[in-house]
Order: structure tokens, then C-alpha cells, then sequence
């Protein structure tokens, strides 16, 4: 876990996003907090440290991501592999 990690919130625009069940929501703010903890904006973590963070398995973090890159909410900037760079891409 991160230092200072107090919980997460969902904020209302990622809240009412009804193409995305209620994992995906948590998964998504999950991005966006850890996005904002980096310089760049940008959440570098490998699969397994994402999996561990949600305790949930890298399968499942694996098709929420691709369901949140395909419906445009985060970008993957770069992937060797092993570890993502992902964008929160702001919520309209």
C-alpha cells in the first residue's frame, strides 16, 4: 500500500458512468489516485502490483483495463511487458 493511503474515493463523474460496473469504477478512481501521486500524471505499475493494490486477480485487472482503455477513460502509454504507464484520461 502507499504511504498516506487513506482510501479511495469514487467522484461523481466516474460514479454515474453507466457503461461501467461498479469494479470497473473502483478500478478507474483507483488510476486516477495513483495517476495522481506521479510528476508526470501517469500510474506506472505492473499488473501484479495493480492486482495486489485491489486484491483482486491480474486477470480481472487485466480485462478492466481494456475495457477502460477500449471506452477511451485511460491511455496506455507504454507497456515492456511487465510494467504499464497509464493516463487518467479526464471524465466528460
Amino acid at each position: 500500500m502507499h504511504k498516506d493511503f487513506q482510501g479511495i474515493l469514487i467522484p461523481e463523474e466516474i460514479w454515474e458512468l453507466q457503461d461501467l460496473s461498479i469494479q470497473d469504477r473502483v478500478i478507474l478512481s483507483g488510476i486516477k489516485y495513483l495517476s495522481s501521486l506521479e510528476a508526470d500524471g501517469n500510474c506506472c505499475e505492473s499488473n501484479e502490483s495493480i492486482s495486489k493494490f485491489f486484491s483482486l486477480s491480474t486477470r480481472v485487472i487485466q480485462r478492466s483495463l481494456s475495457k477502460l482503455k477500449k471506452l477511451g477513460y485511460i491511455e496506455q502509454i507504454s507497456f515492456d511487458g511487465r510494467t504499464r504507464s497509464l493516463k487518467y484520461k479526464e471524465v466528460r
